[in-house]
């Protein structure tokens, strides 16, 4: 099987993440974009402790071509220093990993 990836990140708002997840499987950088829940988040900034309501995003996409989704990312993200993760799927449904790879590959 062809390696995939779930890349995580977090966007500052419900709409941003919606606009952001679009080009981003437009573009063929990812093949689902899920926009979950709002959630908290706690984390030191410039010196002080932060608390944002932020939401969090799931992005599948393939290992050849993460590089690019993270490149994507670094390049248009809103926050300086975003939240990239890329977390290995180790077993996935035959035809779903067919699937992601092929709205991946460009």
């Amino acid at each position: 099987m062809n390696a995939l990836f779930i890349v995580v990140s977090t966007f500052p708002s419900r709409e941003v993440a919606r606009q952001l997840g679009a080009e981003v499987v437009e573009a063929g950088l990812a093949a689902c974009v899920n926009i979950l829940g709002d959630i908290e988040s706690i984390y030191p900034w410039d010196g002080e402790i932060c608390r944002e309501n932020e939401v969090y995003v799931m992005m599948k996409t393939s290992a050849a071509t993460y590089p690019k989704l993270e490149s994507w990312l670094e390049e248009n993200h809103p926050y300086d220093n975003p939240a990239i993760l890329a977390l290995p799927i180790e077993k996935a449904a035959a035809a779903y990993a067919k699937w992601v790879i092929e709205n991946t590959s460009q």
